[in-house]
């Protein structure tokens, strides 16, 4: 009993080894990283496409205010635009 034991430790410490090498490779890569971010250029518009005095809203909402008039075929079972005839 005392052999399964101790295996069972044996392999714990190895697998905890493991681990640990692989935390500290990806906190030096994540280092790494924030380094090179840390050097890029921050994001600038070259235009005022996205520049707007209305404040964000929650839903979009469509400013056309043509209604789309879509019917129900009866004959395919499918959505149309108004006076669409399946053939």
């Amino acid at each position: 009993m005392l052999e399964i034991v101790n295996d069972l430790k044996v392999q714990y410490d190895e697998m905890k080894q493991r681990y640990q090498k692989r935390i500290a490779f990806l906190e030096q890569n994540n280092k790494d990283m924030k380094i090179m971010l840390g050097k890029m250029h921050p994001l600038r518009f070259s235009t005022n496409q996205f520049c707007s005095p209305r404040p964000t809203g929650i839903v979009g909402v469509y400013s056309s205010t043509h209604a789309l008039h879509l019917m129900h075929c009866p004959i395919c079972s499918r959505t149309h635009p108004e006076g669409h005839h399946c053939g």
